[in-house]
């Protein structure tokens, strides 16, 4: 089992991840719907144009076994996952693609990465977030879940 710091030290190689994931997103997503785009101006986000939605069967893991075990330990990706944000570039699993409540949730961390800086910025305080509080008790992921009660 991996520990809490084994994990953080894999910050740096997790966002070397994240950007791919984004970069790949971003070259083969659809653009967000006027809809979608007036929600996510409305949250906050600045830059509503450079987001990319991606419709997968399954949110890719990371193929690096020791990235894919941090991922799992803290709850990041798991077979349960719905949809996941890399900055930009957000994937929505098939079955959930039209569901508006997981778009918010899934912008909105979107809005926390150009809040706090970037990938790596926001991945450090996610993780440790995480870590610390759990997945589900997050303070970003909380942010997250009450921003798509609200909007939604």
């Amino acid at each position: 089992m991996i520990n809490s710091q084994e994990i953080i030290n894999l910050i740096p190689m997790a966002s070397e991840w994240v950007e791919a994931q984004e970069t790949m997103i971003l070259a083969n997503g659809v653009p967000l719907t006027e809809k979608q785009r007036s929600i996510a101006s409305k949250i906050g986000i600045k830059n509503t144009d450079k987001i990319r939605l991606l419709q997968v069967k399954s949110i890719p893991e990371p193929e690096n076994f020791i990235l894919n075990e941090a991922s799992k330990a803290i709850g990041f990706i798991s077979c349960n996952t719905l949809g996941i944000t890399y900055r930009y570039g957000i994937y929505i699993r098939h079955d959930y693609w039209e569901n508006e409540s997981l778009i918010i949730h899934e912008l909105t961390h979107t809005l926390q990465y150009e809040r706090l800086g970037g990938i790596i910025d926001f991945l450090n305080q996610y993780i440790k977030e995480c870590i610390y509080y759990g997945y589900n008790n997050s303070p970003l992921e909380k942010e997250a879940v009450q921003m798509a009660t609200i909007i939604f």
